[in-house]
């Protein structure tokens, strides 16, 4: 558990969003001049397993929710919007992009795939990109993901 500092040095909310960021503009005016921190104690729970950390949130014992698991991703947020039932009790969804590394992995004894001989490389090589990144992300990461853009 985080608690305010009643000694903490003087700092109010200045922050100063772009003109054309809307949100940011809204923030600005509600807590312009707020002394921070502006809440008494913030509580930190960590649940590793996603459906207790999902109905946690679902019964408001959870102000928020830090990554939606990917099992609930279709019930909290179809199509990537906000799901009806979630909205009506005030909830809020901003998506956020998070960097991913997705390796495979070759067994370098199997007889089809390992060893060193050209062909081999170039047959690991033709798979790794025979990898049908749309699909994984539709099916896989259920339409949550965005392709890496690489030079």
């Amino acid at each position: 558990m985080l608690v305010r500092n009643p000694t903490y040095r003087e700092v109010t909310y200045d922050a100063a969003p772009a003109a054309d960021d809307a949100e940011g503009q809204a923030l600005l005016a509600r807590f312009k001049g707020r002394k921070l921190p502006m809440v008494d104690r913030v509580e930190v729970s960590i649940i590793e397993e996603t459906q207790p950390r999902w109905l946690s949130f679902l019964n408001q014992q959870q102000d928020l929710l830090e990554r939606l698991p990917f099992d609930f991703m279709n019930i909290a947020a179809p199509n990537g919007v906000l799901a009806p039932h979630l909205a009506r009790r005030n909830v809020q969804m901003w998506r956020t992009l998070n960097a991913d590394v997705t390796l495979t992995y070759f067994n370098m004894t199997d007889p089809v795939v390992g060893g060193y001989e050209p062909a081999k490389v170039a047959l690991r090589r033709a798979i790794g990109h025979a990898i049908n990144v749309e699909q994984e992300i539709r099916l896989y990461w259920r339409g949550q993901a965005v392709p890496a853009q690489s030079g």
